[in-house]
């Protein structure tokens, strides 16, 4: 009888245990034009790390551990910087694309023997950053038949439609090379 007492005490202790375990703070930015901060930090309440993980789209493409990391190629994802510290594993994503967006998912893993995974996640919008530059407005301008229009006026408009061509050139010159 105290046998089966000593057994639901050491049963409910590890339940406990696997339940103190936790990640507690997790974000995936909603949206984002050209970089985005991914965090994943948790408490292990004194258990042993095995490995955290991230996953896009349910493609695993980095991995911290006491090995330290490894990063996997997968489309749309580039990793430029990392933060592995004893309760992190946060990451930079730079050069995003259309196909950087996705579900995000942190997934840590404790060492043996349970192997319990705790994981949460989040899904990444890409805007493109055309959405993200003003229209610039139009005006018309109207004249009567007596008055001619200055020179001002003609080379204002002028000026606006080469400044808008030039930026648009630069603009998909830098993205261009950006994205290489």
């Amino acid at each position: 009888m105290a046998l089966s007492y000593v057994c639901i005490l050491v049963l409910i202790g590890f339940i406990e245990l696997t339940n103190s375990q936790q990640i507690t703070k997790f974000s995936v930015p909603p949206q984002e034009a050209h970089e985005a901060l991914l965090v994943c930090q948790y408490d292990l309440n004194g258990s042993k790390l095995y490995d955290v993980k991230w996953y896009k789209d349910d493609q695993n493409f980095f991995r911290c551990s006491d090995n330290g990391v490894q990063k996997y190629q997968v489309e749309g994802v580039k990793v430029s910087s990392w933060e592995p510290m004893a309760s992190s594993c946060s990451l930079t994503l730079t050069r995003l694309t259309s196909q950087s967006a996705g579900m995000y998912r942190c997934e840590v893993t404790l060492e043996t023997p349970s192997f319990t995974t705790l994981s949460k996640r989040g899904e990444l919008r890409v805007t493109s950053a055309f959405k993200l530059v003003q229209p610039i407005e139009s005006t018309t301008r109207h004249f009567e038949s007596s008055t001619t229009p200055s020179s001002s006026t003609s080379s204002s408009s002028s000026f606006r439609r080469t400044n808008l061509v030039f930026v648009t050139v630069i603009y998909l010159i830098l993205m261009f090379f950006y994205n290489l």
